[in-house]
C-alpha cells in the first residue's frame, strides 16, 4: 500500500505557497495568539488544496474479481446450449460476494445477456444472436469492454472452437497485453449423422442445344442411399439415386441447354439417417449463348399466331399467370418480358416485384401490349409495373371525362380481420378504398359505408375535394361483428340515386355470408330505374359465391372472386378505371407518328386500330405514336439499365387486326426493348469470403483508357444495391458487397463512363451458412486461443474464479475528501482573525457549558455584578471630590448620591478660605487629578471584565 500522485508537478508549489503566507504574516507583525493560529489553519488548508490538486490516492492490492462469461450460440454449436447454461450457473454460485460476473453470447456478431454485476441474476440464456456464423474473436472484443476496472479480470469462453469470421487468437493476444486472462471451457456437441452439399459446379457458359454438366460433392459421415433432386430455378429438372460412402462423395449429371439465358441450378440430397438439413443444398449458375430469350406471359397456353411471328427472331417461353418466375434469379435467364393483356390480380405480386428490379438493376427488356384486361383497366394503377413502364395508368389532365358517382360497400366483420396467407384483409380492403379515392376526379362523387350487423357510414357520398380527409377516414375502419349485407346495400343505393352525376356504380366487398336476407331482386330492379350498376368482390372460399355472381349479373356489373386478399387493392383499381368508361376508347381511328424512333424504321402507311386503352404520358417518355385523342398508342423510355415499351392497343385482336403488317411492328419492339451486351470486351469474375462479395473487372489491353465501372446487384431475397468498383491496376477495377444470405445473387456490369450503358450481367453463389459445413474439431483452435489469452482449458466451474490472476492494484482517490476538510477549515480561518482569542474560547465555552433549565444565564450575571461595582467605584470617587472641596468646620452632611452629582449651576458649594489660593494656583492640577480618577475607575473596571 502506498500514496501516489496524479500530477506530481504540483507538490513543489507547497513550500512556494508555506513561504509566501509566513512572508505575509511577519509582514504584518502582529504576534498575538488569534494571528499565529489564523497561520497555522492557513498553512493545513494550503497544504490540503495543493495535495487535492495533485491527485493524491491510495493504492492498495485488489483481491476481486470481474468474469465475463462468453457462450456460443452458433449453429453448429447450439445443442450444447444447456450445458453451457448450467456451467455458468454453477460458477456464479461459486464467487465471493466481492466477485462481479457479466454473461454475453455471439454467433455471427456478440449480445450481452447479463451486465456486469456483483449480483447476477442468471437462469438462462436470453439474447439469441444470428447464429450462421462464429465470430470469437469480435465476441473477446465485447468481453474486454464489460470487465470493470478495478479488478482482476477474466474471460470464460464457451465454445466448440469452430470459428468461421475473425481471428479469435490475435483477439485473446491482444486481451492478454491489457491483463485480461482468457480460460476456455470446451464444449463437444458430439457427431451427429450428416450428409451435406460440399459444392455444386458447373460451366459459366455453354452454348444452346449442348448438355450442361453438373457435379456434385457431397460429404457424408455414414454410408447409405440417397436421392438427388435437380433444380432449374424452382422447376424439378430430374431426381437420381445414388449410394454414399463415408468421407466424400462426387457425382456428374447433366442436362440439356435448351434455351439461351441464366440457368440457376439447385441440388438438394436426401438421406435416410441425416439429422442435419440445412446443409442439404447447393446453388450453381451458368449462361446458355444463343438467340434473345423472351418470356411472353399471356392467358393462353398454345401456340399463337402472335408468338409464332415472335418465334422466327428470337426463343419465346409462354407462360401461363400462375407459372411464372417469381425471383429476379428466374427471370435473369430472359432478356425480355412481354405482358400480352393480363390483369394484375392474377399474377404473382413478387413476380411483378421481380420484374421491376430486373429491368431497372439487370436491363431486362419490358413490353406491356394492351387490351380490355391491361394497363389502368387491367389494375395495373400504382404497381411496380406502373413504375417502370412509360406511362401513367391513371388520366392526368383531362376536363371532358364524365363524372362518376362511386360507393363503396365494405364488410368490416371479424373475419376481415386476416386469411390462409397471413394478409390482414381488412387493411388490404382500406388501401383499395384508398387507391380508388385517389383514381377519382375532383367533380366525382365518392361514398364508403363499413357493414358488419349495422350498417356505418365511413365517408358519406359527396365530391372528392378532400381526398386526404376521405381516405383518412377510410383507414379509421376496423373489424369486428357478423355479416349483414341488404341494408348496407340498399342504404348505399338510395344514398347513390340523389347522386347528380352522370355515372353510378356500387361496389361490393365481402368474405362471408349474410346474416339475413332481403329481395335483393327488387333491390337491384330499383338500381336499373335509377341507372346504377353493382359489382361484387368474393374474398375467400366463405363468401357467398352464388348469392355475389348473382348480384352481380342483376346490378349489370362484374363479379370477382379472389381466394388472395393482396389481389383486393387491384381489383378495386380495374374496376374503378372500367366504370367510368374513359379508359376503354373503342373508336376507331389512324395513330400519327409524334416522334422518330428505330421501331418505324421501313413502316410505311399506319392502318387504323379499333380502341386502345387510355393513360398517361410521362414527362420523360418518348410518345412515338398517340391517338386521335392526344393519348399515347406506342410510348417508350429508358428505366435505369433496361428499356420498357407501352402498347396501349391490343396485339393481333380486335382492335389491330386491320394492321396485317402488325408482326413486323411487334418483333421491332421487342427488339428495341432487349439490352446490348458487350461480355467479349471484359472479363469479369466473382467470390465471396465470410458475408463478404467480391466482383472484378479487366479489360483488354485495348481499352486500358480510365474507365468507371459499377455493378447493380440482385440478392436471394431481392435485397439490391449498388457496388462502385475501385481501380486497382491498369484496366483492373474491384469491388465488395455484402453476401449476408445463402443462393444466387446476380449483378450487372454498368459502365458509368459511358452513359451508364449495361455491359455484362454475372452471378455469384453462396451456398449455406458454413455453420453446417465444417466437420474439422475446433479444438486445436480453443488450445490456441487459450496460450494466447494466458489461459487454460476449464473442466471445473469453481475454476472459473481461481485465484490464479495476476495481482491488480486499485487505487482510492482521497483529493475530495482533502477538499470538504479544507472548506470546513476555512470559515474557521475566518473567525480566528476577526475575534480576539481569549473572547473567543470565553464565549466557546460559555456556548457549550452546559446550564439548568430556568436559571440565568451566568455570563449575564456576572455582566450585572461588573455594571454595580463601577456604579459604585464613580459614587465613592464623587463623595470623595465633595469631601475635598467643602470648607472647614463646616458640617458635611450625607447627601443622596444623585442631588451630589447634580449641583446647580452657579450654586456649587463655597470653598475653604485656605483652599482659595490653592485652588486659583493649582487649578490646572485640580482637574489633572480629577479626570486622572475617572480614567483610573475606567481601567480598573475594564481590567475586571477581562477577568
Amino acid at each position: 500500500m502506498a500514496i501516489s500522485f496524479d500530477h506530481v508537478w504540483v507538490l513543489p508549489l507547497l513550500p512556494l505557497v508555506w513561504a509566501v503566507l509566513y512572508y505575509l504574516w511577519k509582514k504584518s507583525q502582529v504576534n498575538m495568539g488569534s494571528a499565529k493560529l489564523s497561520l497555522i489553519l492557513r498553512y493545513i488548508i494550503v497544504s490540503l488544496i495543493v495535495l487535492a490538486l495533485a491527485g493524491v490516492s491510495w493504492n492498495f492490492i485488489v483481491s476481486r474479481q470481474a468474469v465475463t462469461f462468453l457462450a456460443d450460440l452458433s449453429d453448429s454449436n447450439k445443442g450444447a446450449v444447456p450445458r453451457m447454461e448450467q456451467f455458468i450457473r454453477d460458477a456464479t454460485d461459486a464467487k465471493d460476494t466481492d466477485d462481479q460476473t457479466a454473461v454475453a453470447t455471439f454467433g455471427e456478431v456478440p449480445l450481452v445477456d447479463i451486465p456486469m454485476s456483483s449480483e447476477p441474476l442468471f437462469d438462462t440464456i436470453q439474447a439469441i444472436p444470428d447464429s450462421n456464423y462464429t465470430n470469437i474473436g469480435q465476441a473477446l472484443q465485447l468481453a474486454a469492454a464489460l470487465s470493470s476496472e478495478g479488478f482482476r479480470k477474466r474471460v470464460v469462453l464457451l465454445s466448440d472452437g469452430k470459428e468461421n469470421l475473425g481471428d479469435a487468437v490475435e483477439a485473446a493476444s491482444l486481451l492478454k497485453k491489457r491483463g485480461i486472462r482468457v480460460d476456455i471451457v470446451p464444449v463437444q456437441t458430439g457427431e451427429v449423422q450428416d450428409a451435406r452439399i460440399d459444392k455444386l459446379t458447373v460451366p459459366e457458359v455453354v452454348r444452346a442445344g449442348e448438355r450442361i454438366p453438373l457435379t456434385v460433392s457431397i460429404g457424408s459421415n455414414f454410408e447409405g442411399a440417397a436421392e438427388i433432386y435437380i433444380y432449374r430455378d424452382r422447376t424439378l429438372a430430374g431426381k437420381e439415386t445414388v449410394q454414399l460412402d463415408k468421407g466424400e462423395n462426387q457425382f456428374l449429371f447433366s442436362r440439356v441447354a435448351e434455351e439461351s439465358g441464366f440457368y440457376p441450378f439447385r441440388v438438394e440430397v436426401h438421406a435416410a439417417g441425416d439429422k442435419e438439413s440445412r446443409n442439404n443444398s447447393g446453388y450453381a449458375l451458368t449462361r446458355v449463348t444463343g438467340p434473345p430469350r423472351v418470356l411472353m406471359v399471356s392467358s393462353q397456353s398454345g401456340e399463337s399466331a402472335l408468338m409464332a411471328a415472335l418465334s422466327q427472331q428470337f426463343q419465346v417461353d409462354i407462360r401461363l399467370p400462375g407459372a411464372v418466375p417469381q425471383t429476379e434469379a428466374g427471370l435473369a435467364g430472359y432478356d425480355g418480358i412481354i405482358l400480352d393483356n393480363i390483369p394484375a390480380f392474377d399474377l404473382p405480386a413478387a413476380f411483378l416485384d421481380a420484374i421491376k428490379v430486373s429491368v431497372r438493376d439487370l436491363g431486362t427488356g419490358l413490353v406491356m401490349l394492351g387490351g380490355k384486361n391491361s394497363f389502368g383497366v387491367g389494375g395495373y394503377y400504382r404497381t411496380p409495373i406502373e413504375e417502370a413502364l412509360p406511362v401513367h395508368m391513371d388520366l392526368r389532365g383531362k376536363k371532358e371525362l364524365p363524372s362518376l358517382g362511386l360507393m363503396l360497400v365494405i364488410d368490416k366483420s371479424g373475419s376481415m380481420g386476416g386469411d390462409q396467407y397471413g394478409n390482414a384483409k381488412m387493411e388490404l380492403a382500406k388501401e383499395a378504398a384508398i387507391r380508388s379515392t385517389q383514381i377519382l376526379m375532383p367533380k366525382d362523387q365518392v361514398g364508403v359505408y363499413a357493414f358488419d350487423d349495422s350498417v356505418y357510414p365511413v365517408v358519406e357520398l359527396g365530391p372528392v375535394t378532400d381526398a386526404r380527409k376521405i381516405q383518412q377516414r377510410i383507414a379509421s375502419i376496423g373489424a369486428n361483428g357478423g355479416t349483414n349485407i341488404y341494408p348496407a346495400l340498399a342504404l348505399a343505393m338510395e344514398k347513390l340515386a340523389e347522386a347528380e352525376t352522370k355515372l353510378k356504380h356500387i361496389i361490393l366487398l365481402t368474405d362471408g355470408r349474410s346474416a339475413t336476407g332481403g329481395s335483393y331482386q327488387a333491390l337491384t330492379d330499383r338500381m336499373k330505374e335509377k341507372n346504377i350498376t353493382l359489382t361484387t368482390v368474393a374474398v375467400g372460399n366463405d363468401a357467398d359465391a352464388q348469392l355475389l355472381s348473382t348480384l352481380a349479373e342483376w346490378g349489370q356489373g362484374r363479379y370477382y372472386f379472389t381466394a388472395d386478399a393482396a389481389s383486393i387493392p387491384k381489383i378495386f383499381t380495374k374496376e374503378t378505371m372500367l366504370v367510368s368508361r374513359s379508359y376503354l376508347i373503342e373508336e376507331r381511328f389512324t395513330p400519327r407518328v409524334t416522334a422518330l424512333s428505330p421501331i418505324m424504321e421501313g413502316i410505311e402507311g399506319l392502318p387504323e386500330l379499333g380502341g386502345y386503352v387510355a393513360a398517361s404520358a410521362k414527362q420523360t417518355a418518348t410518345v412515338v405514336l398517340s391517338s386521335h385523342k392526344q393519348d399515347p398508342v406506342l410510348a417508350t423510355w429508358q428505366f435505369g439499365l433496361g428499356r420498357s415499351l407501352a402498347w396501349t392497343s391490343d396485339a393481333g385482336g380486335p382492335w389491330s387486326k386491320a394492321w396485317s403488317d402488325f408482326d413486323n411492328i411487334l418483333a421491332k419492339m421487342v427488339a428495341w426493348t432487349l439490352p446490348r451486351h458487350h461480355e467479349s470486351d471484359l472479363l469479369v469474375n466473382t467470390d465471396f469470403s465470410g458475408e463478404e462479395g467480391m466482383v472484378s473487372v479487366d479489360t483488354p489491353r485495348q481499352l486500358l483508357t480510365s474507365k468507371a465501372f459499377s455493378a447493380n446487384f440482385i440478392g436471394p431475397r431481392g435485397d439490391e444495391g449498388e457496388v462502385e468498383l475501385n481501380q486497382v491496376g491498369p484496366g483492373q477495377y474491384r469491388g465488395n458487397f455484402p453476401v449476408s444470405q445463402s443462393g444466387v445473387y446476380l449483378l450487372k456490369v454498368v459502365d458509368k463512363s459511358d452513359d451508364g450503358q449495361a455491359l455484362s450481367t454475372v452471378g455469384l453463389v453462396v451456398p449455406y451458412s458454413p455453420e453446417y459445413g465444417q466437420t474439422t474439431d475446433g479444438r486445436g483452435i480453443l488450445e490456441a486461443v487459450a496460450s494466447a489469452g494466458g489461459g487454460t482449458l476449464l473442466s471445473l466451474p469453481e475454476a472459473a474464479f481461481a485465484d490464479n490472476l495476476p495481482p491488480v492494484s486499485g487505487r482510492y482517490p482521497l483529493w475530495p475528501y482533502l477538499l470538504a476538510v479544507a472548506a470546513v477549515l476555512w470559515p474557521i480561518d475566518i473567525a480566528v482573525r476577526r475575534l480576539t482569542l481569549d473572547g473567543l474560547l470565553k464565549r466557546l465555552v460559555g456556548f457549550f457549558k452546559a446550564k439548568p433549565a430556568g436559571v440565568p444565564e451566568t455570563g449575564n450575571i456576572e455582566i450585572l455584578s461588573r455594571l454595580k461595582m463601577n456604579k459604585d467605584r464613580v459614587r465613592e470617587e464623587q463623595k470623595r471630590w465633595s469631601e475635598d472641596n467643602a470648607p472647614d468646620g463646616a458640617v458635611r452632611p450625607m447627601k443622596d448620591t444623585k442631588a451630589e452629582t447634580e449641583i446647580p449651576t452657579g450654586k456649587r458649594p463655597p470653598e475653604h478660605p485656605r483652599r482659595v489660593n490653592e485652588t486659583a494656583d493649582n487649578k490646572s492640577t485640580n482637574d489633572n487629578s480629577y479626570t486622572s480618577r475617572l480614567l483610573d475607575a475606567k481601567r480598573r473596571a475594564h481590567d475586571g471584565d477581562k477577568r
